[in-house]
């Protein structure tokens, strides 16, 4: 969701993603996910519990907004995981990796920016940053 997100709007996406993430709700592939991986899927949905139980709390959200408003403000990032590249979501057509951020948003990390090296990568809707693995590979000459 957005930092402008209503409360309404925030609600419909938490339910909407309780439900593709909820471990004894779906046994279907999501994303990345199988059902064979269960802690994972168990894990999105803890993290997701947790960022609704902050955002639905004006409160909380507040403090959450002032927080987050003060980070970027002084240009503090925010390392939201580390991950293989192996582990991102490879798109052929649009040459890109991506993967989920808790936020609900994406991660894309270009074949571009394999070829620079970059290995952070910005989340597209909020302030997150992804520490991606992977060996950088030497031109033979």
């Amino acid at each position: 969701v957005s930092p402008t997100s209503t409360s309404q709007e925030i609600r419909q996406n938490y339910l909407k993603l309780s439900l593709l993430y909820h471990p004894d709700k779906n046994q279907k592939k999501v994303d990345n996910l199988s059902s064979d991986d269960s802690d994972l899927q168990t894990d999105y949905f803890i993290i997701l519990n947790e960022a609704y139980e902050n955002l639905k709390d004006a409160n909380r959200r507040l403090k959450y907004d002032k927080k987050l408003n003060f980070l970027k403000k002084n240009k503090t990032e925010i390392l939201f995981d580390s991950v293989d590249l192996d582990d991102m979501e490879l798109n052929e057509e649009k040459m890109e990796y991506t993967y989920n951020c808790r936020c609900g948003n994406l991660f894309i990390l270009t074949y571009q920016d394999l070829e620079f090296g970059f290995n952070q990568v910005n989340c597209e809707g909020c302030s997150l940053i992804l520490k991606v693995d992977y060996d950088v590979l030497e031109d033979e000459e």
